[in-house]
């Protein structure tokens, strides 16, 4: 969705429109809600996850024996700019948080070209 809005994109006045810029900026609100949403979700998942993870920690000394998969793996110990970091996790709230961040960006360059818009068209008027 983020390509074809940038696609659409004008770097000129040439074939700018109060309509263009109206699809623009509500795919950038769109986008920008959706993201959000994405963040929402994340969070929520997050609960089950941890709640799976220590539950399979706790059940692996049964299951396993003496191997550990989980459990004293040192993770919960680790730097955050270790392995952590780079959790599945992390990678997927950084992704959510740069399309917030391209969706916020996009918006504020399509309002920019609005006012752009609006003074061509008050000039040629």
């Amino acid at each position: 969705m983020f390509a074809f809005a940038a696609a659409k994109l004008s770097t000129s006045a040439q074939g700018l429109s109060w309509q263009h810029l109206g699809i623009l900026a509500t795919a950038s609100v769109a986008g920008i809600l959706l993201s959000l949403l994405w963040h929402r979700a994340l969070k929520a998942g997050e609960h089950w996850v941890s709640r799976w993870e220590r539950l399979c920690a706790s059940l692996e000394s049964e299951a396993f024996g003496e191997i550990e998969v989980l459990r004293n793996s040192g993770i919960d110990s680790m730097r955050l700019s270790s392995v952590k970091g780079m959790s599945g996790k992390a990678v997927a709230r950084h992704c959510a948080t740069l399309f917030v961040v391209l969706w916020v960006l996009m918006f504020a360059y399509v309002t920019v070209l609005a006012g752009f818009f609006s003074v061509v068209m008050r000039d040629c008027a």
